[in-house]
């Protein structure tokens, strides 16, 4: 009996990154070459010449803003809109992830909570997309995921990324949307709440039993969340999981088992 089985795998994901910043003019270091890009209206110009688009000739660089800078894996895409510089990252998923995960827990967090973490950063790139009518997937800020480069990067993170390889969160067998916060009073409260068309079971108000409480309330019955191997989003026979729009490609695996 011949199956077949598609496979989808993110190779990269391009992020928008320093927009809070409202850059205006900056300077992209690659290999040690300085390049200064300038913003006036739509137009960019690159080292005073103009110039449609600016893009990296090589994975890797920094960029020198005023009196700050921060580096990057990847590639770097730049245009000029209303006078401010647009920054796109295409990064690598995994490099993307160990950034993230540090970025969004607390220095000096153990390596399980690390693991924990990666684990829904992974999922949201999957389930986050809030850029669909940009030509991005994500930005650097909490709106997505705090996303800071290379600043963020540490030997934990990146074991975390690798040790939970192929590993995201689903339910039902698809993967869950994802919503974490930075600051907790100690209770959840439920998502429609917030968003009212969002009625996810899982998604629910929820206070965590502590031994330290006086009166400890307990979580309502668990959902059944589960974390499954391959965040290649491997599809049934009938269902195709929805990813963004960056660059994929498409593994066909062709399986003959006998009758």
């Amino acid at each position: 009996m011949l199956s077949i089985k598609l496979i989808m795998i993110i190779v990269g994901v391009n992020v928008n990154i320093l927009s809070s910043h409202h850059l205006e003019e900056a300077t992209v270091i690659v290999d040690g070459h300085k390049d200064i890009l300038k913003a006036r209206r739509n137009n960019l110009y690159v080292n005073e010449k103009s110039s449609e688009r600016y893009r990296s000739p090589s994975e890797g660089f920094s960029i020198e803003w005023k009196d700050k800078s921060r580096s990057y894996e990847g590639s770097l895409e730049v245009w000029a809109e209303k006078g401010e510089l647009i920054l796109v990252n295409k990064v690598e998923e995994d490099a993307y992830l160990a950034s993230v995960v540090g970025a969004e827990m607390v220095p000096g967090a153990e390596l399980e909570a690390l693991k924990a973490q990666a684990v829904l950063c992974r999922t949201f790139i999957y389930t986050g997309c809030r850029h669909q009518d940009e030509p991005w997937d994500l930005c650097d800020l909490t709106h997505c995921q705090s996303y800071r480069g290379l600043e963020t990067v540490t030997a934990a993170t990146w074991k975390a990324v690798a040790e939970t390889e192929g590993m995201f969160l689903t339910y039902h067998g698809e993967p869950c949307k994802i919503y974490y916060h930075s600051t907790s009073g100690g209770r959840t409260a439920d998502a429609r709440s917030i968003w009212p068309d969002e009625y996810a079971p899982y998604l629910r108000s929820a206070m965590p039993t502590a031994p330290h409480w006086d009166s400890p309330t307990p979580c309502p019955r668990p959902c059944p969340v589960n974390i499954k191997p391959s965040p290649s989003l491997r599809t049934s026979n009938h269902e195709l999981l929805r990813v963004p729009q960056p660059s994929f490609r498409v593994i066909i695996i062709l399986n003959c088992q006998p009758r």
